[in-house]
């Protein structure tokens, strides 16, 4: 899914709705034919003529819509496949006091043919609101593995407090005796955004946590941020490199957006020929996906990316 800060929150991503299946053309003057497939997924191009449109807003105009099956269609896995029942499990964590609603998550399964036998549990307070961060997470998480048993990690402490929540959030899973296997977190803030709160340790204190998830084979899946590497217009005016904790701790998987691409070299496989791109300003997107180094002390970067 696609992440982008929350106007005047520290920590908070929200989640823009661009999966909903539709044509996204900004433009008026753009003249798209466009055939649409029977799982309603705008997957097949039949003729696409472009009438004075950049090379840069004609890759806004020719991304698909995303659904679960496009999804399974564009990987080439099958979500059936991902079997529950032998030992797999995830979760998403919220915070923010984010919350879903089970009737929301009922019409989503319901839209797009989506066959959850996977069991789904609630650790802490969850009021049936169906706010669009944490929707969208458990919406697409169990989606993309509906047979495995998923839990809703609802973390009610706000950004505007001074408790480090997302390091008390790995505290409390280290402290589980049998966590999830795969944690998926949407959530995140620049490195100095996170010192200037939270002190100097905050970082490598919170690294200690995921280092012993790391050792326990538990996976944390963290979001990179949507303002490219220096997170200029989210806490920095300037061209620092400034990445966004914990995506930039060396004891996760940090997951930046792409979109699917006509223009990219196609995905092995993909029968519509169609590769995927990072999400960026220069390919007519409107925000520009994360990523960078840590530049704290306590996660230097591994001899292995040298050369990167």
């Amino acid at each position: 899914d696609v992440e982008a800060y929350t106007p005047g929150s520290l920590f908070g991503f929200t989640q823009y709705s661009v999966i909903v299946p539709h044509t996204f053309a900004p433009f008026s003057f753009v003249n798209c034919s466009l055939r649409a497939s029977v799982n309603n997924t705008l997957s097949k191009w039949v003729s696409l003529p472009y009438f004075n449109v950049t090379a840069a807003d004609q890759y806004v105009v020719m991304s698909p819509s995303i659904t679960p099956v496009y999804l399974s269609e564009f990987y080439g896995y099958r979500g059936d496949t991902v079997a529950g029942g032998g030992g797999a499990t995830q979760a998403v964590a919220e915070f923010e006091l984010q919350f879903y609603a089970q009737k929301d998550l009922d019409a989503f399964y319901s839209e797009y043919g989506v066959n959850e036998t996977g069991s789904l549990s609630v650790t802490g307070l969850n009021i049936p609101l169906g706010f669009t961060e944490a929707s969208l997470d458990i919406e697409w998480i169990t989606a993309v593995a509906p047979f495995v048993d998923s839990v809703f990690y609802s973390n009610t402490i706000a950004s505007n407090t001074s408790q480090p929540f997302v390091l008390k959030w790995a505290a409390a899973l280290n402290e589980a005796s049998s966590p999830p296997l795969v944690n998926s977190v949407s959530y995140g803030a620049t490195e100095a955004q996170i010192t200037k709160a939270y002190g100097t340790s905050y970082i490598s204190r919170t690294n200690a946590e995921f280092l012993k998830l790391c050792t326990r084979g538990v996976t944390v899946v963290i979001a990179s941020g949507d303002a490219g590497a220096t997170n200029d217009g989210h806490g920095t005016s300037e061209c620092t490199v400034m990445p966004t904790f914990p995506a930039s701790s060396p004891w996760v998987t940090s997951v930046s957006a792409t979109f699917v691409d006509k223009f990219a070299p196609p995905r092995a496989g993909n029968p519509d020929k169609l590769g995927e791109s990072l999400v960026s300003v220069e390919k007519g997107m409107f925000w520009t996906t994360g990523g960078g180094f840590s530049n704290a002390p306590s996660a230097p970067r591994p001899w292995y990316q040298d050369a990167a």
